[in-house]
């Protein structure tokens, strides 16, 4: 991954770039550590004549011998093959296993030894899977860590690990609404916001489209939430509210209190039909953003239910059974 490094017992081995090193590599990547001559010539020399490859494969087996110890690769007249038995240890192997592994601390090794992209001094048609492979798995793996970091409220791990697949998935809109969130609960509403107007610019600039409907949602959700705190700012916390403006700001405050320990209970009264639901739907989203577990009860006055069953059913929901 990345840089090459080859060493055995601690030593750096010389071997250069060119045909045995390649060799080696292509060794390192199938299954076993072997192939048979023919495969490995038509995929290493695939536009030479069939006597050109056997002289190349010939020669590159010979210089890699030269490096490595007999006991580390064998040959025959039809395989090919790396002594497995030996104390190999390759960063691509144990990237793919770390990938593999179900949790989050697994998935951080692998990560850390993700250092660049498979073999980038080859171009060779037959690595393209595998550089695809582990590609794919190296992005499935740093949005499940950085989802799993931001849950448990790491900001700055998340953020890093967000910007990671970016790097490489400019218009990766699932990296790019955890880059938004992180930097939205970490309290940089106007810096989610550029990272969002320089997302719009890409999308335009590379596939001509806007972003998908959830990252606009997210977006305005944000922009909502920077001009409720500008409201704030400007006039005192007061419970009366006057207005869907006011009450959202009114419960907006609510929220940084309990953020701060400080407990609250909201009631909302008002005709049928005005509004009631939607304002709570807003305020639980704006709570579910922050990372915060939101359990929701109802009752309707036309329909028959238990004493307290909107407060139960919302406990059952928080609580683990």
């Amino acid at each position: 991954m990345g840089t090459w490094q080859i060493s055995l017992g601690g030593a750096p081995l010389d071997l250069p770039a060119g045909q045995p090193r390649t060799l080696l590599i292509y060794l390192l990547l199938q299954p076993g550590g072997r192939a048979t001559r023919g495969v490995i010539a038509e995929h290493l020399w695939p536009e030479s004549a069939a006597d050109r490859k056997r002289r190349h494969l010939t020669d590159a087996l010979y210089r890699l011998r030269r490096v490595l110890p007999p006991a580390y690769i064998t040959a025959d007249a039809e395989t090919i093959a790396l002594e497995l038995a030996q104390e190999w240890w390759v960063d691509a192997w144990e990237v793919q296993r770390a990938f593999a592994s179900p949790d989050t601390a697994g998935r951080q090794r692998g990560l850390a030894l993700y250092t660049g992209e498979l073999a980038p001094d080859l171009t060779d048609a037959w690595l393209a899977p595998h550089r695809r492979h582990l590609h794919e798995a190296f992005v499935q793996s740093a949005l499940a860590v950085a989802d799993a970091t931001l849950h448990a409220g790491n900001t700055d791990e998340a953020e890093t690990t967000y910007r990671r697949v970016l790097h490489v998935e400019p218009l990766h809109e699932s990296a790019q609404r955890g880059l938004m969130l992180t930097l939205a609960r970490r309290g940089q509403l106007a810096a989610a916001l550029e990272e969002y107007d320089r997302f719009v610019d890409r999308l335009d600039a590379e596939l001509d489209a806007p972003p998908s409907a959830a990252t606009r949602e997210l977006a305005d959700q944000i922009y909502q939430e920077m001009d409720l705190a500008r409201r704030r700012r400007r006039q005192p916390f007061q419970l009366q509210m006057v207005g869907r403006v006011e009450e959202r700001t009114a419960l907006r405050a609510l929220l940084e209190r309990a953020a701060e320990g400080r407990r609250s209970l909201a009631v909302i009264l008002g005709e049928p039909g005005i509004g009631k639901s939607t304002l709570l739907r807003d305020l639980a989203y704006a709570a579910g953003w922050r990372g915060w577990q939101v359990c929701w009860g109802e009752a309707f006055a036309d329909v028959p239910a238990a004493p307290y069953a909107p407060l139960t059913t919302a406990l059952a929901k928080a609580l683990p059974a």
